[in-house]
């Protein structure tokens, strides 16, 4: 069996830097926000989320808990989060924002 060639970028193609976000870190609420999860936190803390309005202002800064995630959103603030316990059970969360 024959792998195909592998194809490696030179050293000055990559970014100096690490990316402030990531692919698919953004996500609109039914508020008409857009949340954008920074690049992961130090330590065991929860993912940072910047809250953005309609006119591109920052609005909010949220931090989850550990262990959650985003699931879903539902109106005038509630954030539905996801999270697995000590069992290894799903279940889901519900806060409010504001």
């Amino acid at each position: 069996m024959e792998l195909p060639p592998i194809n490696m970028v030179t050293a000055d193609q990559l970014p100096d830097y690490r990316p402030a976000f990531t692919a698919g870190s953004a996500r609109g609420d039914l508020d008409g926000n857009l949340w954008v999860r920074t690049t992961s936190p130090v330590g065991n803390a929860g993912p940072i989320y910047f809250v953005i309005n309609r006119k591109g202002e920052v609005i909010d800064r949220v931090q989850l808990p550990e262990g959650r995630l985003i699931a879903g959103f539902g109106k005038n603030g509630d954030l539905y989060m996801a999270l697995r316990d000590a069992e290894g059970n799903a279940r889901v969360e519900r806060a409010k924002i504001r």
